[in-house]
């Protein structure tokens, strides 16, 4: 179940104006989760088997080839966790924009979340219930300033957290503790540029600091708390060229360092590039006929905190067509992944990398009635 409401209200005390915005959300959610140990044939019973990196990997009637060229299947065998958790969440939020004059707004507001969370242990061995609560306040502050009607200039500062819930709320205390939840503090300053109608420029500066449990490198079962400061700029231009001709691109640049209480380590956050590149413009040939293209660029990260293991880079080109049949009738064809480019945008673990998708395309009809 999930409630939620908003409400705005505008009024004046002297010459300064309010916009009031206040929210209410409450979600009360449960859910059953069943986990059970794989076992590989080819690894003699064991539940890590190897294979070579290749797209799609070759399953046929149900047996792989491993890395070492043997046949091997996958069956489940005795429980891992079953487990029924119930989490019920409470938001509610206030933010005042302040209009000091026609050129400058201050933006002043707080939320508070409270996350309650409740999970019953089902396995008959080991009957349990385990419950975490975590509430929190989190303020924001902000200034924008316009010297002209076509550019503002804003600096913020705001608090935000994330409960950690562990996989599929199971693991919140005991040997799997879940310690404190993700907290995050943003410091950002930036400038946005109206360069003409339908076309914007925007740059940012931002430094973010971050205490997150994260897997651990050597035991995946278990957490360890990492704290992070990382610093960055990224830039965007969005917006019609010409009256035929969109585009929207970006750039961005990312320094972090893992830290404790005596200082840098040395070692850079996980999944953290240093450089990210998009683009993707679209070009009406005709009044009914578009063709899109674009790419997406990430440069190589660490695996894990201990940066002993790498994602590599990639780039990633994807294309689109589309048609206005009438107007109320469209059809377009996105094609991922142009190249069948073999990339990896992300991992869990150091062995558990997610292996992007290969060359596919999908066929959209929409129509208005």
């Amino acid at each position: 179940m999930i409630l939620s409401g908003d409400l705005i209200g505008q009024f004046e005390t002297g010459a300064i104006g309010h916009t009031i915005v206040t929210g209410l959300e409450y979600i009360d959610t449960t859910n059953d989760n069943d986990r059970f140990n794989p076992e590989w044939t080819g690894a003699n019973g064991d539940d890590v088997e190897f294979f070579d990196v290749m797209r799609p990997l070759s399953f046929r009637g149900g047996v792989a080839t491993n890395a070492s060229g043997n046949p091997t299947s996958m069956t489940f065998s005795d429980l891992n966790d079953r487990t029924a958790a119930t989490v019920e969440v409470f938001s509610a939020y206030i933010q005042d924009e302040i209009e000091i004059s026609d050129q400058l707004d201050v933006i002043v507001g707080a939320r508070f979340d409270s996350f309650d969370i409740s999970v019953d242990n089902l396995d008959p061995d080991n009957l349990e219930t385990r419950a975490r609560k975590d509430e929190n306040i989190s303020p924001r502050f902000g200034v924008v300033y316009k010297p002209m009607e076509t550019i503002s200039l804003y600096g913020s500062y705001s608090e935000s957290f994330l409960p950690r819930s562990g996989e599929q709320f199971a693991n919140i205390n005991g040997n799997n503790n879940a310690l404190d939840p993700d907290e995050f503090t943003n410091l950002e300053a930036g400038v946005k540029w109206d360069i003409q109608p339908g076309l914007s420029f925007t740059a940012a500066v931002f430094e973010i600091e971050q205490s997150s449990p994260q897997v651990a490198d050597n035991d995946p079962s278990t957490l360890d708390v990492i704290d992070t400061e990382t610093t960055g700029f990224e830039v965007q231009l969005q917006g019609q060229l010409s009256d035929r001709w969109f585009i929207a691109t970006g750039y961005s640049y990312l320094d972090g360092e893992q830290v404790n209480r005596t200082g840098a380590t040395g070692l850079r956050p996980r999944e953290l590039p240093e450089n990210m590149f998009s683009l993707w413009t679209t070009y009406q040939v005709t009044a009914r006929f578009g063709l899109g293209l674009g790419m997406t660029y990430q440069d190589e990260s660490f695996i894990n905190n201990s940066n002993s293991a790498v994602l590599p880079s990639y780039t990633r080109v994807d294309a689109a067509a589309y048609y206005a049949v009438n107007e109320d009738l469209r059809i377009q064809l996105n094609i991922e992944n142009l190249t069948d480019e073999l990339y990896f945008p992300n991992s869990h673990s150091t062995h558990q990398a997610t292996v992007g998708a290969p060359l596919n395309a999908k066929v959209t009809i929409s129509g208005r009635f």
